[in-house]
């Protein structure tokens, strides 16, 4: 099942879903002809039988445990289940114990062994006092981990996402792993201990398999790398450390960059950083890991429980509307100022391939909402949701159609609310981020011409200027693996998602959104540049593919139809993974563009279309507009910057780090989308700038 560390496993379920290592000949292709992702896809002979286990754990979670955790959760509170959790984990000492003395880690099996009996004569189980007082972590081995150390191959995928044994291998131990748990031999004593387990896990479970066009993929591919984590024993700090030095000859320790120099250009509108301490552009981009919820799992109750009030997953609304007939309804949340009717309303809309359940949005919602704005969250323009429900275009990425297609939606949704909640705000704000924003900027271009909408302010956070170079960026970043070769930069990637989990602590905390740690340089990456411009590409990658396949769902996207199927989609998959974002650009975009105005466009004019010097004239004389901008975001070119500044002068202001998003976590940040969107001409500087982290 999923881990604990939610808010880094919903980063990691989307951004490194479907990084699992399969060897050559289980391919039977040649590694020049495959694209990274089939390479390390792992092989699925049995994708039919798995699927229908698959979808069957999905009924059964949401039909059955669902119910059941809502009446359990209501009657057991957190730290009983906690407690509980406790207590079924220590009695079920003997597998990793054994599995720890057949691997010859003889040092883990006695403390496996010193554990439970501490444990048990202390607290019964129930709680942990061989961690707290005497520094006895928990060791986790169990006997497909035995199995590896001998040397035993996975084998083919089997398996269901609740399941650990995701491979023929892992499966075969999870028998002896049952059979060595005294649970198994109490009636009852699985099932009670499944039910206090996944209480923990659900909404993360729930929130992975509504935020994918297809979660068995994603469950599968996330589940096979979490296992070879953990059969390298990179769930462990000390062990990636010894194994980074063997991988790289020394252990990578986050290094910090120069000082970066402002341009005569942008010194007007430019905000200092002095404690951000960069590692350059693309492991920057990453720290929006730090961006999370605030209210979570912060109740005396669990979430699936009717007491649980102050999560704020319990503070949205989900809702759905109509926005084309004989569609699938556009999902969307609504987070309302409580007896505040004329409460300020902010749109958002999140960006590449993003969910209107998505983590960045969801936090982004949050802030705003403790600060007085009732919030929508839509899914982006350019994203598989969306397109199904109210895309009217083959082939989204164009912003000019997109943009069309995104005032028809809120249009529908303003509608929905003014109908069932009667709101008649006192403002209303697009606000959008990344591909988001020049969405937003499109739209304002657009309500100039015709207001339908009825906006007050827009605000544009990080958003690229021409589209199409920007994504198109993203195959370089993409293509960082071919420098590398398959095995090594599987094993890079493996390492680097593993220390999201090894080395994440739990000084990560916030308060009233400035972010608090003794030392601010915790805030760092422990990853390269090269790592994480292959991580970044492959997420956008994976964003991509489930647009171009929620396209051909729709059966009038794509020309050359292939099966979609539910229970069989690796012929889809093979076919959409050998395309890249210029391919899509110029065999998609440009020729369903071509096709519908009857022009001959080359991918250089077409791009001019979607870039915002397109829209010059009309944002230089709105003065609704914002834009908050990083001075390093590496889907801008200093060119553009430039431009960028003279067009807007002081409504923009570009902060000197945070690359493409990552410095969504600063209250520097955060103060500056506040005055953005509140009343006001310009974009003044915020009070001591230099105080980005509280005290």
């Amino acid at each position: 099942m999923l881990r604990k560390k939610i808010s880094v496993v919903c980063f990691s379920l989307f951004l490194f879903a479907g990084i699992t290592y399969a060897e050559e000949n289980e391919l039977g292709r040649n590694e020049s002809d495959l694209d990274f992702s089939q390479i390390i896809v792992g092989n699925d002979p049995i994708e039919p039988v798995n699927r229908f286990l698959s979808g069957a754990e999905s009924i059964f979670m949401r039909w059955v445990f669902r119910p059941v955790g809502y009446v359990y959760g209501s009657i057991v509170p957190r730290p009983v289940i906690k407690s509980f959790n406790n207590f079924t984990s220590n009695v079920a000492f003997p597998a990793p114990m054994l599995s720890s003395f057949l691997q010859a880690k003889f040092a883990d099996g006695g403390i496996v062994f010193s554990r439970f009996m501490i444990n048990t004569i202390m607290t019964a189980g129930f709680f942990d006092p061989a961690d707290y007082w005497f520094n006895m972590k928990p060791v986790r081995e169990d006997f497909g981990q035995a199995f590896a150390s001998w040397g035993i191959g996975r084998g083919f995928y089997v398996g269901v996402p609740s399941m650990y044994g995701n491979n023929v291998r892992d499966t075969v131990g999870m028998i002896f792993d049952t059979a060595l748990d005294p649970k198994t031999y109490i009636y009852g004593g699985q099932y009670f201990s499944f039910v206090n387990r996944v209480m923990s896990d659900y909404h993360a479970y729930d929130q992975a398999s509504l935020e994918n066009w297809d979660a068995y993929y994603l469950f599968r591919d996330f589940g096979s790398m979490a296992r070879d984590i953990k059969v390298r024993d990179w769930d462990k700090p000390q062990t990636i450390i010894r194994d980074e030095i063997k991988l790289k000859g020394a252990s990578v320790s986050p290094a910090v960059l120069p000082v970066r120099q402002c341009s005569n250009e942008l010194k007007p509108r430019y905000e200092p950083m002095p404690r951000y301490e960069s590692q350059g552009a693309p492991t920057d981009t990453l720290r929006i890991l730090l961006f999370q919820v605030q209210a979570h799992n912060s109740d005396l109750w669990p979430r699936l429980s009717l007491w649980n009030t102050t999560d704020l997953v319990h503070q949205f609304d989900n809702r759905s509307v109509a926005v084309i007939a004989e569609r699938p309804q556009l999902k969307y949340r609504y987070l309302q100022q409580k007896n505040e009717k004329n409460a300020p309303l902010v749109i958002l809309v999140p960006g590449f391939g993003s969910s209107y359940i998505g983590t960045t949005s969801s936090a982004l919602a949050e802030m705003l909402w403790e600060n007085g704005y009732s919030v929508v969250i839509m899914s982006s323009p350019f994203s598989w949701e969306f397109v199904q429900s109210a895309g009217t275009t083959m082939a989204p990425g164009f912003p000019p159609d997109d943009a069309a297609d995104l005032r028809h939606a809120i249009q529908k949704i303003i509608e929905d609310l003014e109908n069932n909640y009667e709101i008649r705000p006192a403002a209303k704000v697009l606000a959008g981020y990344s591909m988001g924003g020049i969405y937003s900027l499109f739209v304002a271009a657009q309500e100039e011409r015709n207001n339908s909408l009825g906006i007050d302010k827009y605000l544009a956070i990080n958003p690229p200027v021409n589209l199409v170079s920007g994504i198109c960026q993203l195959d370089e970043y993409y293509d960082t693996w071919k420098k590398w070769g398959r095995e090594l930069a599987y094993e890079r990637v493996l390492m680097s998602v593993a220390k999201h989990y090894g080395l994440w602590n739990d000084s990560f905390q916030w308060h009233g959104y400035s972010p608090l740690a003794g030392d601010h340089k915790q805030y760092l990456m422990h990853i390269e540049n090269d790592e994480a411009k292959l991580l970044i590409g492959y997420s956008f990658k994976r964003s991509l593919v489930e647009v171009m396949a929620a396209l051909l769902s729709r059966n009038d996207a794509l020309p050359e139809a292939v099966n979609y199927g539910w229970f069989n989609r690796q012929e889809l998959y093979n076919m959409l993974a050998g395309m890249n974002f210029k391919n899509y650009a110029e065999q998609i975009m440009l020729k369903q563009f071509n096709r519908n105005n009857q022009s001959d466009y080359s991918l250089k004019q077409f791009s001019a279309l979607a870039d915002l010097h397109a829209i010059e004239t009309s944002l230089a004389a709105n003065n609704k507009i914002r834009i908050i901008h990083s001075a390093d975001d590496f889907l801008v070119k200093d060119s553009e910057r430039k431009w960028l500044a003279k067009t807007f002068g002081e409504r923009i202001v570009f902060l000197q780090y945070g690359a493409h998003l990552g410095n969504l976590y600063c209250k520097t940040m955060h103060d500056y989308i506040l005055q953005a969107i509140a009343h006001g001409n310009s974009m003044p500087y915020i009070d001591s700038p230099e105080e980005i982290f509280s005290k």
